[in-house]
């Protein structure tokens, strides 16, 4: 509900994969079907979700990165310290960009 308030239900979609990144040009990575994560979060590929902001970071306007980045805040801003202590804890794990180095994507 709080994401429907802040208006966040855009920035919470992700596209479907198409497959492979073979193509140069992210465009080409995505079709038009979109799954929101709050509503259907176990639909989403932990692949899917890396390739999926490595486009948003790396190809995306400025507009869309900031998105991101407000998204981020809130959800931390949100969770018990519990909770951001143990995805710091995973989140410490992941390799600096954990997509490029991905074997799927060469």
């Amino acid at each position: 509900m709080r994401s429907i308030c802040m208006d966040f239900m855009d920035i919470c979609t992700i596209s479907e994969m198409m497959g492979t990144t073979a193509s140069s040009e992210p465009a080409g990575w995505w079709n038009e079907l979109e799954t929101n994560i709050w509503e259907d979060w176990d639909l989403v590929m932990y692949t899917q979700v890396q390739v999926w902001q490595y486009s948003v970071n790396k190809f995306f306007n400025d507009q869309d990165r900031n998105a991101s980045r407000w998204l981020r805040s809130f959800i931390y801003n949100s969770s018990t310290d519990e909770l951001c202590s143990a995805t710091a804890k995973k989140y410490s794990k992941l390799l600096r960009n954990q997509f490029e180095s991905h074997l799927w994507f060469q």
